[in-house]
């Protein structure tokens, strides 16, 4: 797999990760409103290891492969070009 298309799943995974933690939670607040309080914490086990993968994705691959800088992480499903080089992270150039 090429490095574009490695940064193409990483911004992927990082710009979704957030949202679907963000269901999650909600998801565990009915179970647990709800009194099913074991699949509350089997969902907010699920938030915690997206959490993990996600914050591993940030700090070693979610980077511009120009300057090496890491991206920002706000709106990150947007972001064409890195915000301290200003080239485009999509660039098949290194």
């Amino acid at each position: 797999m090429t490095n574009l298309k490695k940064l193409k799943r990483v911004q992927m995974m990082v710009a979704i990760t957030p949202k679907v933690s963000m269901a999650l939670a909600v998801i565990a607040c009915i179970f647990y409103l709800i009194g099913m309080k074991a699949s509350a914490y089997i969902v907010i086990g699920a938030i915690a290891v997206l959490l993990v993968i996600y914050l591993i994705l940030c700090l070693t691959a979610w980077r511009c492969p120009h300057c090496h800088q890491y991206l920002p992480t706000k709106n990150a499903g947007k972001i064409t070009k890195c915000p301290a080089c200003n080239k485009n992270i999509f660039d098949e150039d290194e």
